[in-house]
């Protein structure tokens, strides 16, 4: 061990370079007073008692002339030396030799936009000054951020939490894109007039950093579910302030994906009947497959059962079902006025005759409106449906 001889760096021990070392980067090299050592200063200046004691001493560090061979102009590639100089518009090297036009420095201009980064960040931002400080660059501002954290306040890592911080999660359940980043806008930060649901430009014009908490962001996910409840409210909110023709187009692909592959007309006329039923867009296919199947999956008969009725009641309504259907219009308000006059004179409420028919040719009870179900399913599709459900009925005697 030796000492070095430069009396700016006194204070330091060099000790002969070891190659299994990893290699030391063009910035901390540059700081090295003589080639055959290996020193790193700002560390060194780290374990210092104070940051202030640790600019002190890299200061003087600077301040040493150092060998042209050891300047950063010598020791850093072009692609460095290139953009460092566009970044500071000043020489890289550290020659004493006055340049002929210097350009102006000022260590006290700022940029217009900060440098954001999470708080945890907070304690290691004054090394980042002071290699500004060493580059004789003027510093940018910094912004910390509050973090984003699991509802048991653990920092979010996608070796912990997996599936949560993966973008490609989100996209796959069929988040939309405007919708993810109103959520992540946020996490940490309101528009402080209650607002919730923000476009793109309506969140650029309205944010601010005065707007941020200070608090960390909890995102609240449960193993049953990785998403946010807030998340897919926003995700709803922003489907429905789709046009039909952007979001059938949207849907396409987890039709697709299911194995079925309707026609782009067919699957405009059914997205507005679905569009307020899903909260992301892979429900649409649970909500809507039964419009493009062939033939509907068993179901229990007795769904067709209407409130306060017996099976016989639902052979009745079918029946009566199956004749309307087979000669009325197939439009809305023809559909509405024949179907309300037949639950009529057989002396029930509307809800107790719809019920079986919706079963009959949806497979479910709860399925987007009848009227409009009926007439994109067609008038054929239908009357088979509800001839099937007649059969089904055999089953409860």
């Amino acid at each position: 061990m030796r000492s070095t001889s430069n009396p700016n760096v006194s204070n330091f021990t060099v000790r002969p370079p070891n190659p299994s070392s990893p290699k030391v980067s063009p910035i901390a090299t540059s700081l090295q007073p003589t080639p055959a050592t290996t020193i790193s200063p700002l560390r060194r200046a780290h374990g210092s008692s104070t940051p202030a004691c640790a600019i002190s001493r890299v200061k003087n560090l600077i301040a040493a002339p150092l060998p042209a061979s050891r300047t950063l102009s010598a020791i850093a590639s072009p692609a460095t030396r290139t953009t460092l100089s566009a970044a500071s518009s000043t020489s890289l090297t550290a020659s004493t030799a006055p340049s002929p036009n210097p350009p102006p420095k000022s260590k006290t201009s700022r940029s217009s936009a900060p440098t954001a980064c999470g708080q945890d960040h907070l304690t290691n931002t004054f090394k980042h000054l002071l290699i500004f400080e060493a580059l004789d660059v003027p510093p940018p501002r910094f912004a910390h951020l509050p973090l984003l954290v699991a509802p048991d306040g653990a920092k979010l890592s996608k070796r912990k939490h997996g599936p949560v911080v993966s973008v490609t999660t989100y996209r796959d359940a069929g988040f939309l894109p405007q919708a993810f980043i109103n959520f992540l806008c946020l996490l940490g930060w309101s528009p402080k007039d209650d607002r919730e649901f923000l476009t793109l430009p309506e969140l650029t014009a309205a944010f601010t950093l005065e707007g941020v908490n200070r608090a960390n962001a909890v995102v609240n996910f449960s193993e049953e579910s990785p998403f946010d409840p807030k998340a897919v409210f926003l995700n709803a909110e922003h489907i429905r302030a789709l046009p039909i023709e952007q979001l059938s187009a949207l849907l396409q692909p987890f039709f697709a994906q299911a194995g079925f592959h309707p026609s782009p007309e067919k699957l405009a006329a059914v997205t507005p009947l679905i569009r307020e039923r899903i909260k992301l867009l892979r429900d649409a296919v649970s909500a809507a497959d039964f419009f493009f199947l062939d033939q509907l999956p068993p179901y229990d008969p007795a769904e067709l059962i209407p409130k306060n009725g017996d099976a016989a009641l639902a052979r009745r309504v079918l029946a009566s079902g199956l004749e309307v259907l087979a000669t009325t219009p197939f439009d809305h308000d023809s559909l509405d006025h024949a179907l309300r006059d037949a639950a009529t004179s057989m002396g029930l409420k509307a809800g107790q005759a719809f019920q079986p028919i919706r079963v009959a040719v949806c497979g479910r009870k709860n399925a987007p409106p009848l009227f409009e179900t009926l007439i994109v399913l067609g008038r054929d599709l239908c009357l088979q449906r509800i001839s099937q459900a007649e059969k089904n009925m055999q089953s409860l005697g």
